[in-house]
């Protein structure tokens, strides 16, 4: 199947795993990803040093492109996007805090951003800053990103950007 995100990301299917914590580790982020669709490493508590663990297992386990999610708001961001950045990782996955500095150092490396959003207004300012496509994710996918519905935000976010919109 042959869709804007497909090609965007240079998978097969148009299927991008969710990043959980404590569940998405590199043995199935690497089978996710050598089916077609797009493993992400579920790296938001993980140290710069565990991160560039996890990502080289990844790379062991697959050639094919993946993801690393984080919070956009840790306090270790620039070590992470260090490690990110020295790592060739293909796909960036945040969320929750302004991506707006994760963009500003991972585009010149031609990491493609996908930042996830509980909002409208978080959509249109991560287009407007140079995200390639964005998650969207309403309030049933753990709180933590908004209080409207995915239902109701897909479609919303959807008539509004020009850049893929991910479900």
């Amino acid at each position: 199947m042959k869709t804007r995100i497909t090609e965007l990301l240079g998978i097969k299917h148009p299927i991008i795993q969710g990043a959980m914590s404590w569940v998405s580790f590199p043995p199935l982020v690497a089978a996710v990803s050598n089916v077609g669709g797009l493993g992400i490493l579920g790296a938001a508590f993980m140290s710069p040093a565990e991160l560039k663990e996890n990502i080289r297992k990844i790379k062991s386990l697959t050639d094919k492109p993946f993801g690393v999610n984080f919070m956009a708001n840790n306090p270790l961001i620039e070590e992470l996007l260090d490690v990110i950045i020295e790592e060739k990782v293909p796909v960036a996955s945040y969320g929750v805090g302004n991506p707006q500095r994760i963009l500003e150092r991972t585009k010149s490396h031609g990491i493609i951003n996908l930042p996830t959003m509980g909002a409208l207004r978080h959509a249109v300012r991560a287009e407007q800053d140079g995200a390639d496509a964005v998650i969207v994710q309403g309030t049933e996918a753990g709180g933590h990103a908004g209080y409207v519905t995915t239902l109701v935000l897909v479609p919303l976010v959807a008539s509004k950007l020009r850049i893929p919109v991910v479900a």
